[in-house]
């Protein structure tokens, strides 16, 4: 069960990570593509939206030349860590990418 959960802990650790990268790009292609800060805004939350799990966007910046850093945070799905006190917060993954218009 230890090797399961870990290993669900790691993979959740990299498709977290994936995502917040692809967020970001996301919000930084819109608004290279129109100039507007709340559309990029959009484009974030609706990547993050579409993602499997219960992903949840707990910052998000874009700057006026459409720098756009996110950090998003999800919970592995585990067999016995996310019910253990001490190990609960492994579970937790938090992840943060930047991205910049081109």
């Amino acid at each position: 069960l230890a090797l399961w959960d870990g290993g669900s802990i790691g993979m959740a650790y990299l498709r977290n990570a994936n995502l917040a990268q692809d967020a970001a790009r996301a919000g930084a292609e819109r608004f290279e593509e129109t100039g507007e800060r709340v559309l990029a805004r959009q484009a974030v939350m609706a990547t993050v939206t579409a993602a499997d799990g219960e992903p949840r966007i707990e910052d998000l910046k874009v700057s006026r030349r459409g720098d756009v850093t996110v950090v998003v945070t999800d919970r592995a799905g585990t067999l016995v860590a996310g019910r253990i006190g001490f190990v609960d917060d492994l579970t937790v993954i938090t992840s943060t990418a930047s991205a910049s218009p081109r």
